[in-house]
């Protein structure tokens, strides 16, 4: 059974299309808009998973609560916190390796002077055990910096 469709001002219904009729002048100089009369895509409807994911998007930012905000800015604060200890612990570190290389280095210092002092020393004046004991010294020092290359 085919709906029934209205026709005219009239109110008169028949089945199947209109019979109205369009009348078109072709002899009409109107402007052609070209743009206005362009064939457009239409835009497809998102599909329903994209409004899904946007739908739950939406109410995730709306749920944000005011102490986590509060939270986070104090978590931001604690981490810089704890990077600048960090740098702090790691600066004292360095300073405490260099100072102690300072002081192995004036150990060293000071053996290279008692060396000198052993390496100048005149042991003739000095009794038997001594003066050996002495020419030892003074032969393993200088044993010592030729094979490094000092002497």
């Amino acid at each position: 059974m085919a709906k029934c469709q209205r026709t005219s001002k009239t109110g008169s219904y028949s089945a199947g299309g209109s019979d109205a009729r369009c009348h078109i002048n072709l002899n009409d100089d109107v402007e052609f808009d070209e743009e206005e009369y362009a064939l457009r895509e239409a835009e497809r409807p998102p599909s329903r998973d994209k409004s899904k994911k946007e739908a739950a998007s939406k109410k995730e930012k709306q749920k944000v609560n005011p102490n986590m905000e509060e939270f986070m800015t104090q978590f931001k604060t604690y981490t810089e916190v704890t990077t600048q200890k960090t740098k702090a612990k790691e600066w004292a570190i360095k300073e405490k390796s260099r100072v102690a290389g300072e002081k192995l280095q004036s150990v060293g210092d000071k053996v290279r002077l008692k060396e000198w002092d052993i390496l100048t020393m005149d042991v003739d004046n000095y009794p038997e055990p001594k003066c050996s004991t002495l020419n030892k010294l003074q032969e393993d020092i200088i044993k010592k910096h030729q094979s490094r290359g000092f002497l």
